[in-house]
């Protein structure tokens, strides 16, 4: 157990860093509007950080994650590893207001309300406030793993023993420019904006892994095809949600350059995980009729993204997320073998 003159300590060292890299923090409290921004943003970032003690208490390690908010309007976040303090590695998860401020525009008004009631028949019981609510904790969310996803797959580790980044970097999601080498599935050859990429692909997989296992909670008392639908109905808005952020940073544009893969991929990618989880609690439902009603979510959302002028390309999403699977799968593998030596997740034996 860690004494309180040790938690002012780490404080100290977190609020430090924070002041040498001139960023001022955001700490929005919880008021009466249960729906402000302020509210739901508190409420999101005290279960992110009570769920990532639980992870790092599960896996036994000494470390120290930190999710804190920064007062900036730009809907983007980073990881970044600060060093030891007393055998513990100290990292932080920074999380910008514009996660909450700036998304409002794009999951707020008419268009969006209409959305809904064209899409999620079987959630129009739920108070529309309410699926707003899991529409902007979903995109919250989303960004929340991915990020955690970084640090507890070992990226950051990875990347510094690459020179792609240093300790105290900030590790921001962000478009790169690096020059393209020629594709290859040996590890050691491949170029730095190939290594990024394949850190963005695993954190992708791995954040729809920790958010579909935290979506929900089921249970098996009320198990009728009225809470089926109502779950997959969730689940489904949790899809379309995720893929207005993934087209928010959609990178298609830039060809080889891009660190990450395209929307429909990333969001194809959560659908089939959440399928996983879905299946798991559902048994007695097929897979890949959930994986189809799921992935109809992403081309819905595509559909909306062109209407509020996020502009998305026009996919078979089914196929491209075929085509991804075809392509990246055994470069992924050969990476899981790399993130080995690196992975947090693995328990002290």
């Amino acid at each position: 157990m860690k004494s309180s003159l040790y938690k002012w300590w780490i404080s100290y060292r977190y609020n430090k860093w924070l002041a040498h890299r001139g960023y001022k923090q955001w700490k929005p409290r919880i008021n009466d509007d249960e729906y402000s921004i302020a509210t739901m943003a508190k409420m999101s970032q005290d279960i992110f950080q009570e769920e990532i003690d639980e992870i790092i208490n599960i896996a036994n390690k000494k470390l120290i994650i930190k999710a804190i908010y920064l007062d900036d309007d730009e809907i983007n976040a980073f990881a970044s590893k600060l060093g030891k303090s007393n055998k513990y590695d100290l990292y932080i998860i920074a999380l910008n207001k514009g996660i909450f401020s700036g998304i409002n525009k794009y999951i707020s008004g008419n268009e969006f309300e209409s959305v809904l009631d064209k899409n999620f028949s079987s959630l129009k019981n739920i108070p529309k406030k309410d699926l707003y609510r899991i529409s902007m904790w979903s995109i919250s969310k989303s960004i929340m793993y991915h990020e955690l996803a970084h640090i507890l797959r070992g990226h950051l580790e990875f990347l510094i023993d690459e020179k792609i980044i240093n300790i105290n970097d900030e590790y921001i999601e962000i478009k790169t420019n690096d020059k393209h080498s020629e594709k290859s599935n040996n590890i050691e050859k491949i170029s730095k904006t190939e290594k990024i990429r394949l850190c963005e692909n695993d954190a992708d997989v791995h954040a729809a892994r920790l958010f579909s296992a935290n979506a929900c909670t089921f249970t098996k008392k009320s198990n009728t095809e009225k809470q089926e639908e109502i779950y997959l109905g969730i689940y489904s808005l949790i899809i379309f949600s995720s893929h207005i952020l993934f087209s928010i940073f959609d990178q298609t544009s830039y060809g080889n350059e891009s660190r990450y893969p395209q929307p429909v991929i990333r969001s194809a990618i959560y659908a089939s995980q959440f399928s996983v989880e879905y299946s798991k609690n559902f048994p007695e439902i097929e897979f890949e009729k959930i994986f189809n009603v799921l992935l109809d979510s992403v081309a819905k959302s595509n559909d909306y993204c062109r209407n509020i002028n996020i502009p998305p390309g026009k996919y078979d999403v089914y196929r491209k997320f075929q085509e991804w699977k075809v392509t990246q799968m055994s470069l992924m593998n050969s990476f899981d073998k790399v993130l080995a030596k690196y992975n947090l997740l693995t328990p002290k034996s």
